[in-house]
């Protein structure tokens, strides 16, 4: 796995995505009156801000495009480190989990993108031939066992054929930090604060997966829930049942998606970079040589 290798508790796949589509091409994919200006995004990160696409909670049914941080954090919680935590969700248990229940039940939404990224494990074969002998004789003389390697990670960036921009299932929160109750309550009593002057709202959001295709199961046991268009009107609609929403958490038929391979590096440290991608003419497609 790539990001939830560092990374404890819902993740288990989707933890870095692309989204290159020009906004006038997502207003009229989406639905929507407008969309957030961006530049093109090859190395959306966790916590960093996503554009989603929901209901309007002032304007119901019009749709809204907004950025919110990638990592859900429930309304509950203390603060917002749990987000790092919580970039998905399990389709499987969503309906159950207390932490994206509330959502689930309601507040759903669509995160545009037009590829994500996933890290295979291979065996680096050419390393091992050219192993120095000089460094096998230091081992053997100090009786130490040989060093471990680590494993070599091939890079996927993984899309739809035609490459047009498509949605991930999502959920999305709305949290403010929490203050005691009172001045007589004791440690760890807290209330969400409705204060919106001194404690702003924070949106926050996850990405649904689910078992992985023929494709991906190449590589990955999990991947996205990704919504055809025909599907999103459902998935935003309040009065759409459990087993109505049931029915489209599910993985693309097999043949839906791509996978082009990327250089073979392994995870870098910087979450911020989103400039180590280098775009080759023929289909424009991201060839990253920084993870």
């Amino acid at each position: 796995m790539w990001v939830s290798d560092c990374l404890k508790g819902e993740i288990d796949m989707c933890g870095r995505f692309t989204l290159s589509t020009p906004a006038g091409e997502l207003i009229r994919m989406f639905l929507t009156l407008d969309f957030p200006e961006q530049p093109p995004r090859d190395n959306i990160c966790p916590t960093q801000l996503v554009i989603c696409v929901r209901r309007d909670p002032k304007q119901e049914p019009t749709r809204q495009a907004v950025l919110m941080r990638w990592g859900l954090v429930p309304f509950w919680a203390k603060d917002l480190s749990i987000g790092s935590r919580m970039i998905n969700a399990r389709s499987e248990t969503v309906a159950e989990k207390p932490s994206f229940r509330r959502a689930f039940r309601s507040q759903r939404c669509l995160i545009p993108a037009d590829g994500f990224y996933e890290w295979q494990a291979i065996t680096d074969m050419a390393s091992e031939a050219t192993t120095d002998e000089s460094s096998v004789a230091a081992e053997a003389s100090t009786k130490r066992r040989p060093r471990k390697k680590k494993p070599v990670k091939q890079k996927w960036w993984i899309h739809l054929p035609d490459r047009r921009p498509f949605a991930f299932a999502g959920l999305w929160e709305s949290w403010r930090p929490q203050r005691p109750k009172n001045s007589e309550t004791g440690a760890g009593d807290f209330e969400n604060s409705s204060d919106a002057d001194d404690s702003p709202e924070v949106l926050t959001c996850s990405i649904l997966t689910t078992a992985a295709n023929a494709e991906m199961s190449s590589v990955h046991d999990r991947m996205p829930v990704i919504l055809t268009p025909d599907q999103h009107e459902l998935w935003l609609s309040d009065k759409a049942s459990s087993a109505q929403l049931t029915s489209v958490m599910h993985s693309l038929p097999d043949g839906s998606l791509e996978l082009t391979r990327c250089w073979r590096v392994m995870l870098h440290d910087d979450k911020s970079s989103e400039t180590a991608v280098e775009r080759r003419r023929e289909g424009d497609r991201p060839n990253v040589f920084m993870g």
